[in-house]
């Protein structure tokens, strides 16, 4: 999709193609006979595993879309006065005749009956018992027939061709010698050359994940989301992360560096006992001196960063962009009313829905930023997480998750961004 307003609109383009072929389908399910209902009623209940023949590529219509021509004679008794009673003795366990004693219980509940079943269970004591009901018999159905005409991936397929390519498929995770590796197998071999091979087949269609083995664990993954592998930061890195937020919690300046938590908090004791960074409750802050500091040292820690010419264009083009957020901003907290400029009291929730649309627009742009950035600083892809989820809460009907200062707001996130790169770049804001 070009742009989230395509996305937007291609979403409402095929809910109503949805919609108009469900009426189309009831319409059509209106109009059938009882025989047609009956039949279609069996074919959903037997023919839920069809599509593992489609898999397999051994699908026959016969098989699963037909009912055999026996079947038939019993219709008469498929009414409300017989079949319900009938179902019911199969399914439920309430009848009479499923009662037992007081003193026993079903085998899965806390009832005093017992299920019908189909096989007999003296069958695990090794006696015989009749396998089949007789030799397969030609198959029928009032509904109308299929077409051979088959909507996949590869385009529109007879049944033929659709089953020859579904058996030449064979995932690179069943190839040779990988057949029965199951879930227990990697359990007790993960790290092995063999479950890395394994894995890397199907992390090869993962951006973030590919090429990583069969060793990483649900920490590592919850990094990799967020754009990040765990790092011990130095006690520069986190006195910088700290001049960007001003005064902000722990878990906070955690999050901005894409850190360990407890490496962070190890930095933190330390700063705290030789002055560089003061407690405020559960808040911390750098000291005065320690603020002049930390602006001095983005210079070494940030060298290559200003020395680089592609993160200069690409911050030339991010300021451009926060002059279109700052002017969004200017709409979500002031609207016209009559020719006059009044604070937006969010009443008018068609207008707020507008503002945040534009909102999306220029989130669409400042991704595609993100990701230059986060090439040269990895640490950097936190923000477009941070500014994805605020978003997504807004266009929720969260409308606070837009600027409210007190929470990790998208207007929040952008400022605390564009602090973070402005500081490393050793640049003076413009307001």
């Amino acid at each position: 999709m070009g742009s989230r307003e395509e996305l937007v609109r291609t979403f409402h383009e095929l809910t109503e193609k949805m919609r108009a072929a469900m009426d189309g389908l009831w319409r059509r399910i209106a109009a059938w006979s009882r025989d047609e209902m009956l039949d279609a009623g069996a074919i959903v209940y037997f023919s839920i595993f069809k599509d593992l023949a489609h898999i397999a590529g051994v699908y026959d219509v016969a098989d699963w879309m037909l009912i055999d021509e026996r079947a038939h004679k019993f219709k008469p008794l498929l009414n409300d006065e017989y079949s319900r009673d009938a179902l019911v003795q199969l399914c439920v366990g309430m009848m009479n005749n499923h009662r037992l004693a007081e003193h026993t219980l079903m085998q899965h509940g806390n009832d005093q009956a017992r299920l019908y079943t189909l096989v007999p269970y003296d069958v695990l004591n090794g006696t015989p018992y009749v396998p089949t009901s007789g030799p397969i018999r030609p198959g029928d159905s009032v509904l109308l027939r299929k077409n051979d005409r088959y909507r996949t991936s590869k385009g529109v397929l007879g049944l033929g061709e659709y089953n020859r390519l579904a058996r030449e498929s064979v995932p690179g995770t069943h190839g040779e010698g990988r057949r029965f590796l199951c879930e227990t197998w990697v359990k007790y071999n993960a790290g092995t050359a063999e479950a890395d091979e394994l894995y890397t087949l199907e992390q090869g269609y993962s951006r973030t994940l590919a090429g990583r083995g069969s060793s990483l664990t649900g920490a590592d993954i919850l990094d990799v989301r967020a754009g990040t592998r765990r790092r011990h930061p130095g006690a520069d890195e986190v006195l910088h992360a700290l001049a960007v937020v001003k005064k902000g919690t722990l878990a906070h300046v955690a999050e901005l560096l894409g850190a360990d938590k407890t490496a962070v908090a190890a930095v933190m004791a330390r700063s705290v006992a030789v002055g560089h960074v003061v407690e405020a409750g559960d808040h911390v802050l750098l000291s005065p001196l320690a603020r002049l500091a930390a602006a001095a040292n983005c210079g070494r820690l940030y060298a290559t960063v200003r020395d680089s010419k592609p993160f200069h264009v690409t911050m030339e083009e991010f300021e451009r962009l926060n002059a279109e957020l700052k002017a969004v901003m200017s709409q979500w907290q002031v609207r016209g009313v009559a020719g006059d400029h009044v604070p937006n009291d969010h009443a008018d929730a068609a207008y707020d829905e507008k503002v945040i649309d534009a909102l999306g627009s220029v989130h669409e742009t400042v991704e595609g930023i993100l990701d230059r950035f986060a090439d040269e600083v990895p640490r950097l892809a936190v923000y477009r997480d941070r500014l994805t989820s605020a978003l997504e809460q807004a266009e929720d009907g969260e409308v606070s998750w837009v600027s409210d200062v007190t929470i990790a707001s998208y207007h929040t996130v952008w400022f605390e961004l564009h602090e973070d790169l402005l500081r490393m770049l050793g640049q003076e804001r413009h307001e």
